[in-house]
């Protein structure tokens, strides 16, 4: 049996509380007047003694206050060491905002999705079920109904928190009060925030990381691996492995090669490194979307086998590469797409939806690509097909440009 992770390499970046709320000065835990007959003193004061937290001038640390969404997701930010931003298209902040990073990179991260009316609410303060559903995002946990129905108000649990603060509770990341209520409609507060996040960071390391050079996963059978997984080197095979949370090849593979042989993917890909020499999908089942995005230099993705890619948002320029019966279902090219992109497609693809100006489209020879729609927004786009390179149906909305001696079966503006 080879090796399938290395925890050790693993690093959790510690909570450095004084960066987030303002207002806070130096004050040794000692010191602290309103604490000394708290039920979370012992981690407010080991916490201040590493230098983690601070308290506010006066003398206080204020355990009892409420902590905002913005607060909050700020925190997990700076604990858990999320850098890399997403796209924070809610409606209800802009990026002149100081949370509109942070919000970004839990985007990015996967741990929060905001609310049906297209909002994030950043200013509100968070509720203990919203805290759990949180949790259970980043944990990847299973949720948990039945655990719980221990709580005397579980009839007052909204239904879809339910399962969330079942989850949370079965894994010692949080509880409920000594009357037997959990109180999800409650806010969160300051004291609770830090022992739920000390809690985590306790808990056996909720992403699975290789750092170096190798080969992962069993020779035969199956691993499943129940967190997120974080490739971050050149060289690295992994093979054999259902990865239930997120997967993320990070930029720390460079301009290199990652190859993943009969891998499922039970969440999203998120794809910000890899060279001209392939990120490679081989006979792999992708049941989430796969985002790219890699910045600097030519990416190449490989669908090879039996792999399926149900969807791939190309946020960079990238090449797709379908092989063996691999087949990238539906490729999306949205309007905040990089500038002066280019895409290249070669195989059998299903379809294309391109909402960005000016990007450059081309489909290699013999390549099939079954349907491309070209938005109002993608205006400015040229799509060139090499020769024997067919698309099936083309809908027209913008002013493109279509060129070479490839062929459309039928086309409709």
């Amino acid at each position: 049996m080879l090796k399938t992770r290395d925890i050790k390499s693993y690093i959790v970046f510690l909570l450095v509380f004084s960066m987030v709320l303002s207002g806070f000065s130096f004050a040794f835990a000692n010191s602290f007047s309103d604490i000394e007959r708290h039920w979370a003193k012992n981690e407010i004061k080991a916490w201040t003694e590493k230098g983690l937290i601070e308290g506010y001038s006066d003398g206080t640390f204020r355990p009892d206050n409420n902590i905002t969404r913005a607060e909050f997701i700020t925190l997990i930010n700076r604990a858990f060491g999320y850098t890399k931003e997403g796209i924070a298209d809610f409606t209800d902040i802009s990026s002149e905002d100081w949370f509109y990073g942070e919000i970004a990179k839990a985007k990015a991260a996967g741990y929060i999705s905001g609310y049906p009316d297209g909002t994030i609410k950043p200013n509100n303060f968070i509720s203990r079920q919203e805290v759990a559903s949180v949790v259970v995002r980043m944990l990847a946990l299973e949720e948990d109904i039945k655990a719980a129905e221990k709580f005397v108000d579980y009839s007052k649990i909204s239904d879809w928190s339910k399962g969330y603060i079942g989850a949370v509770l079965a894994a010692d990341i949080m509880e409920g009060y000594p009357d037997g209520t959990f109180r999800a409609e409650d806010f969160i507060k300051y004291a609770e925030a830090v022992v739920t996040l000390e809690r985590i960071i306790k808990t056996e390391p909720y992403i699975t990381t290789y750092n170096k050079p190798g080969t992962y996963g069993p020779l035969e059978g199956i691993e499943i691996i129940d967190k997120d997984v974080c490739i971050s080197a050149d060289g690295v095979i992994l093979q054999n492995v259902i990865i239930k949370g997120n997967l993320t090849l990070d930029k720390g593979i460079g301009d290199g090669e990652v190859t993943l042989k009969n891998i499922t993917i039970k969440k999203d890909t998120f794809i910000y490194g890899g060279g001209e020499n392939s990120v490679i999908f081989h006979d792999c089942t992708l049941e989430g979307t796969v985002t790219v995005e890699k910045v600097d230099g030519q990416i190449r993705i490989i669908a090879a086998g039996t792999t399926s890619v149900p969807k791939i948002v190309l946020q960079t320029g990238a090449i797709l590469f379908s092989e063996g019966g691999g087949l990238f279902s539906r490729v999306e090219l949205p309007e905040d797409l990089v500038k002066d992109a280019q895409i290249v497609l070669i195989g059998n693809f299903g379809e294309m939806e391109v909402s960005a100006g000016g990007v450059s489209v081309k489909m290699g020879e013999e390549s099939e690509l079954e349907s491309l729609t070209l938005t109002e927004n993608a205006t400015g786009a040229k799509i060139d097909l090499d020769k024997g390179a067919n698309i099936t149906t083309v809908k027209i909305d913008a002013k493109v440009e279509i060129i070479g001696q490839g062929s459309i079966t039928r086309g409709r503006n």
